[in-house]
């Protein structure tokens, strides 16, 4: 079920800032069984889903990775045809498999 206000994709489209999606680590109930892949392009139609027309900035520009974390298959050949790039940075610094939230911030003000 996709519960989404009206105009707020437009909007998301319509800012010229960076759009980052920096995926869950962990098992998300909405998103139980879905690829990283299948995320990404569940989130583009989403966001695109309010009003196809607007054209103007793209629904999602980086996907943000730990460079050594598994998060399955990863097609960057699809990627690049929906003009997200792919960022592989260290993101997570202990065993544990959490985002550590300094690499993380690190990371996105490197976007600014």
């Amino acid at each position: 079920m996709r519960i989404f206000c009206q105009g707020v994709g437009r909007s998301i489209r319509q800012n010229a800032n960076p759009k980052v999606y920096l995926p869950n680590l962990g098992e998300d109930p909405e998103q139980q069984g879905l690829s990283l892949m299948e995320r990404v392009k569940r989130l583009i139609e989403t966001v695109c889903a309010d009003d196809k027309s607007v054209e103007c900035f793209s629904a999602l520009d980086y996907l943000l990775l730990d460079d050594k974390y598994d998060y399955g298959d990863i097609d960057v050949s699809a990627l690049t045809a929906l003009k997200v790039t792919v960022i592989k940075t260290p993101l997570i610094t202990d065993k544990q498999h959490k985002y550590d939230e300094r690499l993380v911030a690190k990371a996105l003000l490197s976007f600014v």
